[in-house]
C-alpha cells in the first residue's frame, strides 16, 4: 500500500512540475475586422501602417508589387519567387522590410536567421470595401505565436507558449481541444464528420466561405449529378481560369463535440495545399473564438458543448454573379539565388578534386555558404496556392 500510494505521489508531483513548466505569454492585441468574407489586420511595414487579409490558409506571406514600389521596400538579393498568376510565371526578388509588426509583437519567420523575406507577387484582390490591400499575412510569420482569434469581438490576440500540453488557455468559458496534424508548413489540419464521414480540414481564414475541396467530394460521393441543381457561383483567385462552385446543404458537421446542423457549403473540384477535404474559412469562424495552437498542434474551439446550431434561419448568400474568394492565392514557387547556385557548382566541382588542404577548403566554404542561405529559401517547386483538378 505504500508503494502505491508513493508512485501515485510521484505520478502528480510530476504532473505539477509539467505543468508548472508551461508558459504562457502576451505578446499582442490588435483589432481584426470582417468585411465582405475577409479577417483584416493592419500590419506595419517599416513602421507604415498596412492593410493585411489574415490568411492561416496560406504557407507564406504575399505582397503586392504596387505596394514594395508605394513603400520603398528593398528586395532581397538572396531569394526570388517564380509566381504563377494569370499572365503566366513571373520570377521576382522577394521584399525584405526592415521590420513587420502586428501591433506590439515583431514578426518575423521561423528561420534560422529569423529574417523578414516576403514573396512578392499578384494579390487576389487589390482593394476591400474601399480600403487598399497590401497583402496576405500568412503562416511563416504567424506559425511562430499561438493565435487566439476571437471575431465575435473583433480581436486578434499573439501569444508565445512553451512546455504547455493542455489546460493553459486562459479562457474563462468552456471549450473543446482538437488535435492537429502539420503534414506541410505548420498548416493545422483535423478531422471534422461532414454526413458521417470524416474529412480532412483546414481553418483557412484567407477563404471567405468554407469550400469542400475534390478530396472531399470524392470521399462524400458528390458526383455532377448530384450537384446539377444547386446554386452556382464562381471562385476568384484559384488559378487563371474562374472555377464553378455549387452551394450544397449536407445534413451535419460537426466539429469536436460542436454539431451544425444542415449545413450549406461550397463545393468545386479544386486542389490545395496541404491536400484537404475541407476549408473552414471566415464565414465558420466569425460566430466562435478559435485558439490556433502551433505550439501544441491543437485547435480550441469556445462555445463547444453548447447546444447544436442550425443553418436553417441564416440567409443564404446571394450569388448574383457575386465571386466567392476561396483560398485566393497564387501558385508560387522559390528560385535559389545566383550566390547559392554557385555555392553548390563549387561543392560538386570539389568532389573531383585531390585531396589536398585547398580542396578541403574549398568544400567548407561551399559547405558554409550553403548553410547560411540555406534558410533563405524554399524548396524548389512549393506551391502555396490552389489549383483546378484536370
Amino acid at each position: 500500500m505504500r508503494h502505491i500510494l508513493l508512485l501515485a505521489l510521484t505520478c502528480l508531483l510530476a504532473a505539477v512540475s509539467a505543468h508548472a513548466g508551461c508558459q504562457v505569454e502576451q505578446r499582442s492585441s490588435v483589432p481584426v475586422e470582417a468585411v465582405n468574407g475577409n479577417i483584416l489586420v493592419t500590419v506595419d511595414v517599416n513602421d507604415m501602417p498596412a492593410t493585411f487579409i489574415l490568411d492561416t490558409g496560406a504557407e507564406r506571406t504575399l505582397i503586392g508589387e504596387d505596394v514594395v514600389r508605394r513603400l520603398g521596400l528593398e528586395r532581397d538579393s538572396w531569394v526570388a519567387s517564380a509566381v504563377r498568376g494569370i499572365a503566366g510565371i513571373e520570377e521576382r526578388p522577394n521584399a525584405l522590410p526592415r521590420s513587420l509588426r502586428l501591433g506590439r509583437a515583431a514578426l518575423r519567420r521561423r528561420t534560422l536567421a529569423e529574417d523578414n523575406s516576403v514573396t512578392v507577387g499578384p494579390l487576389p484582390v487589390r482593394e476591400i470595401a474601399g480600403r487598399p490591400v497590401a497583402g496576405l499575412l500568412g503562416r511563416d510569420f504567424l506559425s511562430p505565436f499561438d493565435l487566439d482569434l476571437d471575431l465575435p469581438r473583433h480581436r486578434l490576440t499573439l501569444y508565445d507558449v512553451h512546455d504547455c500540453d493542455t489546460g493553459f488557455l486562459p479562457w474563462m468559458e468552456p471549450y473543446a481541444s482538437i488535435p492537429a496534424s502539420t503534414p506541410l508548413g505548420a498548416a493545422l489540419v483535423v478531422t471534422v464528420m461532414v454526413d458521417g464521414r470524416p474529412l480532412r480540414a483546414l481553418v483557412d481564414s484567407g477563404a471567405s466561405a468554407s469550400l469542400v475541396t475534390a478530396p472531399g467530394m470524392f470521399r462524400l460521393g458528390l458526383t455532377p449529378a448530384l450537384l446539377a441543381h444547386d446554386p452556382v457561383g464562381s471562385g476568384r483567385g484559384i488559378g487563371p481560369k474562374p472555377v464553378p462552385m455549387y452551394r450544397h446543404r449536407f445534413s451535419e458537421l460537426r466539429v469536436g463535440s460542436e454539431v451544425t446542423r444542415n449545413p450549406v457549403l461550397w463545393v468545386a473540384s479544386v486542389r490545395v495545399v496541404p491536400i484537404v477535404d475541407l476549408l473552414l474559412g471566415a464565414d465558420w469562424l466569425e460566430s466562435r473564438r478559435v485558439w490556433l495552437s502551433f505550439a501544441t498542434k491543437q485547435i480550441f474551439v469556445a462555445g463547444a458543448h453548447t447546444e447544436a446550431k442550425t443553418s436553417e434561419d441564416r440567409e443564404m448568400k446571394q450569388l448574383s454573379g457575386a465571386a466567392c474568394m476561396v483560398g485566393a492565392r497564387p501558385d508560387w514557387q522559390t528560385v535559389h539565388s545566383s550566390r547559392a547556385e554557385h555555392a553548390r557548382k563549387q561543392l560538386r566541382r570539389s568532389k573531383y578534386r585531390s585531396s589536398t588542404p585547398a580542396m578541403w577548403s574549398a568544400m567548407l566554404s561551399a559547405a558554409h555558404s550553403l548553410m547560411r542561405c540555406r534558410h533563405r529559401f524554399l524548396a524548389t517547386s512549393l506551391r502555396l496556392g490552389v489549383s483546378t483538378q484536370d
